[in-house]
């Protein structure tokens, strides 16, 4: 991510993911991951992609759980353990292991994924299973932005009374 926690917009990005279960990733995002990459499962059915310095940020707050409590080992058993380490080859295409496939409902071959930009990672998602969720969200994202930001807009100004 470049320096002060900004990122430069990338827009939907549509990707096929292929019969090997490759995804061809854009240069700029190439070069922002580097060579290798982790890829593990989202909460929201997603896949996620981080460089392997924000991986071990996300992972060290696990680490720093009671594994006794059930509920930390049920998020570490479910959202870290079955991460794996990715490496982008000269087409900037990276290999999703299969399980991860079927956690996003991307395999088979063929399907598009969503790649979406994130602080800190990006999500990808079935195209199609985004765009129905999007859908679905759209008519509370207002109340939900008024929650998340309060008062206050997302773009800095007061929201609606």
């Amino acid at each position: 991510m470049p320096e002060g926690g900004l990122f430069e917009p990338s827009g939907a990005l549509i990707r096929k993911v292929d019969s090997q279960g490759r995804i061809a990733l854009p240069q700029r995002m190439a070069e922002e991951l580097g060579s290798t990459a982790v890829v593990s499962p989202g909460l929201a059915g997603c896949i996620e992609l981080r460089r392997p310095d924000e991986w071990k940020r996300y992972e060290a707050r696990f680490l720093a759980l009671d594994m006794m409590d059930p509920d930390a080992a049920e998020l570490y058993r479910h959202l870290v353990a079955p991460a794996e380490m990715v490496t982008l080859d000269a087409q900037n295409r990276m290999r999703i292991p299969e399980a991860l496939l079927r956690h996003a409902k991307l395999n088979g071959g063929g399907k598009e994924a969503q790649i979406i930009r994130m602080p800190g990672r990006w999500e990808i998602w079935d195209a199609e299973r985004f765009v129905a969720l999007s859908e679905e969200r759209g008519p509370i994202l207002q109340e939900i932005a008024r929650r998340v930001f309060g008062r206050q807009s997302p773009n800095g100004g007061e929201g609606p009374r």
